[in-house]
């Protein structure tokens, strides 16, 4: 079991399972606004991470501080915002 702080769910929450978590074999996370605020925990498994980047709530310079510090790791921007992949979503844009 891994135990993560409830204020980091969603994209934050997931680089936290890849980075502390045993048993997480390989993670994706999506809008990952904090994620950049966690870069101290580096991920031990796979992560691909995707973020939209018409996101008001995502700044372009916390996406470029992730692919800055971990250039393995792969950084998907999709023309759209937050919630692009989320049915239901005002930005839900498959």
């Amino acid at each position: 079991a891994c135990a993560l702080p409830s204020s980091r769910a969603g994209g934050a929450g997931t680089w936290l399972a890849a980075a502390r978590c045993r048993g997480v074999t390989a993670a994706s996370a999506f809008y990952g606004r904090l994620i950049n605020n966690l870069l101290d925990d580096a991920p031990r498994v796979p992560i691909i991470l995707h973020y939209g980047e018409r996101d008001p709530s995502i700044p372009p310079t916390a996406v470029t501080q992730v692919r800055e510090r971990y250039p393995d790791v792969p950084v998907h921007l999709y023309p759209a915002g937050h919630g692009f992949c989320r049915q239901g979503s005002s930005d839900h844009d498959p």
